[in-house]
């Protein structure tokens, strides 16, 4: 395990990627990741879909995967140190009253709920 890394879900649902999603297990899982940052309140996300199972496995493992294939293209040390300090900004009182800049795919998919 590292500090950064993306994180696989579990045995069922990875069962189910595809060839190229099963790319995201050739790096080391870490502690924190793009996913990590980007759905910290995944629980409140999940509360507002009336199938929460469903919104799971159909629309938020193939938004984490992307979100993972992301660090798998870009694996870098820099890219490992963004996620790092930005984790840490993040847990931090200025991390709430300046949060990170929302990855684009999880504005869209926020967006798509209404």
């Amino acid at each position: 395990m590292s500090f950064v890394g993306p994180r696989p879900d579990v045995p069922e649902i990875i069962a189910k990627y595809t060839p190229e999603m099963r790319r995201v297990l050739e790096i080391k899982p870490g502690i924190t990741s793009l996913a990590t940052l980007h759905f910290k309140n995944e629980e409140e996300l999940l509360a507002k879909v009336s199938n929460p199972d469903e919104f799971y496995e159909k629309k938020l493992v193939p938004l984490k995967v992307k979100l993972a294939m992301e660090h798998v293209d870009r694996n870098s040390f820099l890219f490992d140190l963004k996620i790092l300090f930005q984790t840490v900004w993040m847990i931090t009182p200025f991390g709430k009253l300046f949060p990170i800049k929302e990855h684009p795919l999880v504005t869209e998919l926020k967006q798509n709920l209404h």
